[in-house]
């Protein structure tokens, strides 16, 4: 343990064996990870990346992709580490992850600021609005249990993707947007959390 924070313990597979290694890195273009119009990194987890690299002595190869790609190209093999996964049970024999976690994800009901139909911390004003969700969102079945519990009836507008989901919201074609505190825009106002989960570097 250095300066506060803990050295995690990660097995790279097959990293041993070559100079670099094969780092999954997403550009979510927000304060996670983005890279700019000249190509340069930056967020959380591209610091998080350097710090671990100063203290394993490790050097990378970035890969580039959208998560769904580069969590796939994990599974087979095809790099040897990627930030920010939560620990499936489908994967846990298969993947090697860190000992502790990384961070803390939470997803909410966010809101623009301008929709004024929609108070924080009152549930009653969710009843009967339009949320925007990515159909392969994880934290959906949370949601429609929160939903339950709270005896609350909000029609789900289901996108293929994150992007048209958020765009949707955006544009005010929904009401709300059901997304991770981790890569949302700090305009939004998070209205009631959810869920939240660890996630871990895999």
């Amino acid at each position: 343990e250095s300066s506060g924070h803990i050295v995690q313990t990660l097995s790279v597979s097959g990293a041993t064996q070559r100079s670099n290694i094969r780092v999954g890195f997403v550009d979510n273009d927000d304060p996670f990870s983005a890279i700019d119009e000249n190509g340069v990194k930056s967020g959380y987890a591209y610091e998080y990346l350097q710090y671990l690299a100063y203290y394993a002595s490790w050097r990378y190869e970035y890969v580039y992709g959208d998560f769904s790609t580069l969590y796939n190209q994990l599974r087979n093999g095809e790099i040897d580490m990627l930030l920010h996964v939560f620990k499936l049970e489908e994967d846990v024999d298969n993947l090697y992850f860190s000992d502790y976690p990384m961070g803390s994800e939470s997803v909410f009901l966010f809101v623009k600021p301008e929709n004024t139909s929609v108070i924080q911390n009152s549930l009653k004003t969710i009843e009967g609005k339009t949320v925007a969700v990515a159909s392969n969102f994880y934290g959906l079945p949370f949601l429609k249990t929160w939903l339950r519990h709270n005896n609350l009836s909000c029609k789900l507008v289901m996108y293929d993707t994150e992007e048209e989901a958020i765009d949707a919201f955006e544009r005010g074609f929904v009401d709300m947007l059901f997304y991770s505190d981790t890569h949302c825009n700090l305009d939004w106002i998070p209205l009631s959390r959810i869920a939240a989960f660890d996630y871990y570097i895999a």
